[in-house]
This record gives structure tokens, sequence and C-alpha cells, in this order.
């Protein structure tokens, strides 16, 4: 009989890996401290295909290596694909350039595909509780339109479009329950910590619902990424393949390219200087 108390989901292995994990799309069978090329069969932008890689570090993650030693002098980057920075060159993306701006010794990302608010936040405060206080927490969050389930002992994450669908609006409102208090325990843990936190959503809904949060007094740490941007944030073509180096799209023509990622960057670096970092 198989013991019901352990996820068994190769896509997370807790019974190796502790954390909420997913791997780039339906790869799963990935080791620690190796490098990898991913790509997709249809990736052809600009007829480069080889151009990217992807070292992951001793817990699986796009990032250098997690331990007690590194924690207490680096930022700790956490957040879904668009945090990975799926299809670009990991010095592209926004977290790397803002780790490079601040001059941190190693570069430490929780980053993972797929995951909702909740899922980041607890992998958080699981590499808190493992390794010890990051030099600040710093978080970019996807939608809050993501619900995690646990269905035949596998953790999976659906997406829940409130506008134009048939789903039922009760199930919205406890995931974004779920979702902002864990988001106001973050808020609580890293204050007890005298960790520096700063998060912002690249949905910008999502960003919008932070600041009206933030604006009644429920969260504190939470900031507009979007604020005064002179970026051209029309959405963007999932199709897209016609801008070189990645500017608009990224390789495999979903995720942002450098032009957001480098306007993310600019963001965070402002705020977390405004933050005395």
């Amino acid at each position: 009989m198989k013991n019901k108390t352990m996820l068994t989901s190769p896509a997370f292995r807790f019974n190796e890996y502790p954390f909420i994990h997913s791997l780039p799309y339906k790869y799963h069978n990935y080791e620690p401290n190796r490098t990898y090329e991913y790509y997709k069969s249809d990736e052809n932008i600009d007829g480069r295909k080889n151009d990217i890689t992807y070292r992951l570090n001793n817990y699986l993650f796009r990032s250098d290596d997690f331990s007690k030693e590194h924690s207490e002098n680096n930022f700790l980057f956490a957040g879904c694909s668009q945090t990975v920075v799926l299809g670009l060159p990991l010095e592209l993306g926004w977290a790397h350039q803002v780790n490079s701006s601040f001059n941190k010794p190693n570069y430490l990302n929780l980053a993972a595909v797929g995951l909702s608010l909740d899922t980041i936040i607890s992998n958080v405060v699981h590499y808190i509780e493992m390794f010890g206080n990051p030099g600040a927490v710093v978080i970019l969050f996807p939608d809050h339109f993501r619900i995690t389930h646990v269905r035949d002992q596998e953790i999976i994450t659906k997406w829940y479009q409130p506008y134009g669908s048939d789903v039922n609006t009760d199930i919205i409102d406890e995931a974004n329950l779920k979702n902002y208090m864990s988001l106001k325990n973050l808020e609580v843990i890293c204050e007890s910590k005298g960790i520096p936190l700063a998060y912002s959503s690249w949905q910008q809904e999502t960003t919008e619902v932070f600041m009206e949060l933030k604006k009644q007094g429920v969260l504190k740490h939470a900031f507009d990424v979007y604020a005064n941007t002179d970026i051209d944030l029309e959405k963007y073509s999932k199709k897209n393949s016609n801008y070189p180096h990645y500017w608009k799209i990224a390789r495999d023509g979903i995720h942002f390219g450098q032009e957001r990622n480098n306007f993310f960057a600019d963001s965070f670096i402002k705020r977390l200087k405004e933050m005395g970092l």
C-alpha cells in the first residue's frame, strides 16, 4: 500500500528534494548540479536553437547552490517561470540583473515553472528554515488565478480565469483568500526575522490587488513594478518571432524577452535602493 502522506510525483519528488518544484515543461528527470540544453521542437527564432543552457543547482533550481554559508550576504529571488527566465540566457533575466547591480557574490533563485503565490511562499519559508536568513527576499509573483491542488498524490496548479468563464466564483475567492493569507504570513515571518522583503507581480491585475490591499493596511511590502513605466505594455503575442536577440519574446515564444526583464530589473533596483539596501 502506498504511503498516503508522501507525495510521490516525479515532478516534485519530495522524497529527494524538499521544495515544491516543477522543471521546464514536461521534463522531470533532471539531476542536480548538471547543465542542460532545452528547446521545444518548434523553436527557431533567428535560426538559433542551442545558444541557451540551463545549469541546475543542488536543489534543481536555475541558481547557484544553496547553503547556509551563502544565505546571509545574498538576496533570495523567487517567482514562476518568468523569474526562471525560460527561453533567455540567465544573465538577461531580471533577477540576475538585480543581483549583479548589487554586486552580490552568489545568485540564489527559488523560481520554478507554474507555481502559484502560495507555493512560491512555501518555498521561501522552507529555504529560510533550511539555510537561514537571506540578505533580502525579492519576489515577482505570477497572477493570483493559479490554484494549487493535490490530486492522486500529485501537486498540480490550475489556472482559473474569473471573467468569461463558467468557473464557480467561490473557487476563485477561496484561492485568493488562501493566497493572501500566505502573503500576509510571509510578511510577518520576514518582519519577525528582520529580513527585508520586496515583491510585486508581472500580472498587472494582481499588482493592482496588492496595491489596494496595501492602501487598506492589509499588506506592507508590496510595490507596483509597473509604476512610471515608459515601456509599451501592450499585451505581447505568444507567437511573435520577429524580434532579434529575444528583445520582445524569449526563445520559446511564450515568456518575456529582454525588454520586459530590463524593466523589471530597473524597477526592483529602484525599490531596493529606496529600502536602503
